[in-house]
């Protein structure tokens, strides 16, 4: 659940500062800055295929999708930082995308593993709220911060969205750390063992 909503958190944090990151720091028209998001959808498209096809256990999954987050996070703030070229920053949301991809679908399949089956129910239920609680914060969070580094003077320059997307790669970062916790053997896996060895 904590995965999941720090996850959300930065993912979306950040989605609603994209289009406005290349506008202002950028000079873009909005209809071709709202593109940038269409290549997060491939990323995540991507980073979905990639999971179903198992090729790495589950909780390696989780953190592998943290940690790619945090790469294309990071490299946003990098990027608008030091003003470097548009496309750069698509790259970097292409990136986060993927790692949605990779950690969002796994987080609901390791639920539903890690549940015994009359908790199931509630903890899916969980899961929806930490999504839903992530993206509201996020995106709150976020714009609160734009608002108190807004000056009414000047339009925001780069340092306001680098600060913003280093803000949001840290709770990426921290769904990384959390997510190595999915890799430790839960009741139910272990009461299965156990009867195994009975």
């Amino acid at each position: 659940m904590v995965v999941r909503g720090l996850l959300t958190l930065a993912f979306f944090g950040a989605e609603a500062f994209i289009p406005l990151m290349l506008v202002d720091a950028y000079g873009l028209e909005p209809s071709v800055a709202g593109l940038a998001l269409t290549g997060g959808a491939l990323g995540w498209t991507v980073g979905s295929f990639v999971q179903a096809r198992g090729w790495l256990a589950k909780p390696t999954f989780l953190v592998l999708g943290s940690v790619v987050l945090t790469a294309g996070l990071g490299s946003i703030a990098g990027v608008v930082s030091v003003a470097a070229a548009p496309w750069l920053l698509a790259l970097g949301w292409l990136l986060a995308g993927c790692g949605m991809g990779l950690a969002t679908t796994t987080t609901s399949v390791l639920v539903l593993d890690l549940s015994e089956a009359a908790d199931r129910g509630r903890n899916s239920a969980s899961l929806q709220m930490a999504d839903m609680l992530g993206g509201v914060m996020g995106t709150a969070g976020a714009g609160t911060l734009y608002s108190l580094l807004l000056t009414p003077e000047a339009v925001p320059g780069p340092g306001v969205f680098a600060l913003l997307a280093a803000a949001l790669t840290l709770s990426a970062f921290l769904s990384a750390f959390a997510g190595v916790r999915s890799a430790a053997p839960s009741p139910v896996t272990a009461a299965a063992a156990d009867e195994d060895l009975a």
